[in-house]
């Protein structure tokens, strides 16, 4: 079901509508819960190292997580 390999597990903590919206959208996708967070941390990461372009206009995307 998962692609992760990983070999260190991470933990978090979150509210129940944060835990529910991931519920969801790993189910939707098919994919575990641990693969879905993953997946979000893969996605930012690259967006940070300018290596991701926007599927519309090819610009780059940088993800801000300041508040």
């Amino acid at each position: 079901m998962s692609d992760s390999l990983g070999e260190i597990a991470v933990s978090t903590k979150v509210d129940g509508a944060m835990s529910e919206f991931i519920e969801e959208e790993a189910r939707q996708l098919g994919i575990s819960r641990a693969e879905f967070i993953r997946r979000v941390l893969e996605f930012y990461r690259e967006s940070q190292q300018e290596e991701t372009a926007c599927p519309w206009c090819e610009e780059t995307i940088v993800m801000s997580v300041e508040t």
